[in-house]
């Protein structure tokens, strides 16, 4: 990863922390090592773990205008997810907008984009996703 993709990177995540604790979430960023260390994801696949109530959030940050889902969806196959987990995909658009994609079942599905730092929610494919909503 080049200097400028892991700055990028690095901020994405940061500003992740920071929404989340914003709404009232416990967050913890395991942020991209240095030069010399190695891929620190937690499980091979999250960045950021955040946890309120009974809900765990298992996010991969991605930015960039096209960023590669299907090795993510390859490491995220392989951890075993329970009910009470929330693995997702965030993945950080041109123009202030970012995608958040909930996974299960094998796949990714866009349940919310963030614009402006507003949230607006897929009433469609958030079911049983009511911590967005607080």
């Amino acid at each position: 990863m080049t200097t400028t993709r892991r700055r990028k990177a690095t901020a994405f995540q940061r500003w992740i922390q920071e929404w989340l604790e914003a709404k009232g979430w416990l967050v913890h960023n395991e942020e991209i090592g240095g030069r010399f260390k190695s891929q620190r994801d937690i499980l091979g696949c999250i960045d950021l773990i955040a946890k309120r109530g009974d809900t765990t959030l298992w996010i991969q940050a991605k930015a960039g205008s096209r960023p590669a889902i299907k090795p993510v969806k390859e490491k995220f196959d392989k951890v075993p997810w329970t009910e009470s987990d929330m693995p997702m995909l965030w993945i950080k658009r041109a123009n202030n907008r970012i995608d958040t994609f909930a996974y299960g079942k094998g796949e990714f599905f866009l349940i919310a984009k963030i614009i402006d730092n507003k949230l607006k929610i897929n009433l469609k494919k958030s079911r049983g996703c009511e911590w967005l909503k607080k």
